[in-house]
């Protein structure tokens, strides 16, 4: 739900003169999924549509049944056979695979319009290329943030039961007679050296489980009481 697709799709809406421009990625089940749609027109889908990917434009495209650019669905007999060709109906169309930098297809990237446009050519196939490529930085970047917040996220929920949380007493003195009053509760977790504490409290805090790691802290430390001296206290920051 990248915002900046949204204007990478207006800027090609607006570059080409058409009414309908869209990403979409292929899903489980032989599936494809809109993720993103651009136009002024109220359409029956939007995006988290779902269909077949056999009922659409992009996958004959990919499978090489299509062309990436159509000037008039007339020219190609194989359309008929596609429902949405009748439905929107499809006028011009143009569209080309969404690779992500290790070669994978991950979708498409599609503008088209509701007339037939015998102007469009290769340099607007060019165009929707290299549009489609500043969209596919854009859901790979997407998706690498994805897989580092459903690490961290994986690596908090390991800490939640309290077990792997290690206390440290770090002795108070007092200022005036130099001797020990209490201790402040250290929370100390796996790898220290590579990960600090407070990266796994801000990695907590990003995918919604500060609270909750805190709260395992401060349990554990709860159970290191009966190790402060009598007459001495336990600080616990939160």
């Amino acid at each position: 739900h990248d915002h900046s697709i949204d204007r990478v799709l207006a800027a090609v809406r607006g570059h080409l003169g058409l009414e309908i421009a869209f990403v979409s990625r292929y899903v489980e089940g032989g599936q494809r999924e809109l993720t993103h749609v651009h136009t002024d027109l109220d359409l029956p889908m939007g995006p988290g549509f779902r269909e077949p990917v056999e009922d659409s434009y992009c996958w004959h495209i990919l499978e090489g049944r299509l062309p990436e650019l159509i000037q008039d669905p007339a020219d190609h007999p194989f359309t008929a056979q596609l429902a949405i060709t009748n439905f929107l109906p499809v006028g011009c169309h143009l569209n080309v695979p969404l690779r992500l930098s290790d070669g994978k297809v991950w979708g498409s990237f599609c503008a088209l319009g509701r007339k037939p446009d015998r102007t469009l050519g290769q340099r607007d196939l060019n165009v929707i290329r290299a549009f489609a490529g500043l969209a596919a930085e854009r859901i790979e970047a997407s998706m690498e943030c994805e897989m580092e917040l459903a690490s961290a996220r994986a690596r908090i929920q390991e800490m939640l039961d309290g077990h792997a949380i290690t206390i440290f007493h770090q002795p108070i003195h007092s200022l005036a007679s130099g001797e020990p009053v209490g201790v402040e509760c250290l929370a100390r977790f796996p790898n220290t050296k590579q990960r600090g504490p407070d990266a796994w409290f801000e990695d907590a805090e990003k995918v919604g489980l500060g609270v909750e790691l805190e709260m395992a802290a401060v349990r554990n430390a709860l159970e290191t009481l009966n190790h402060v001296p009598d007459g001495a206290y336990a600080a616990v920051n939160v």
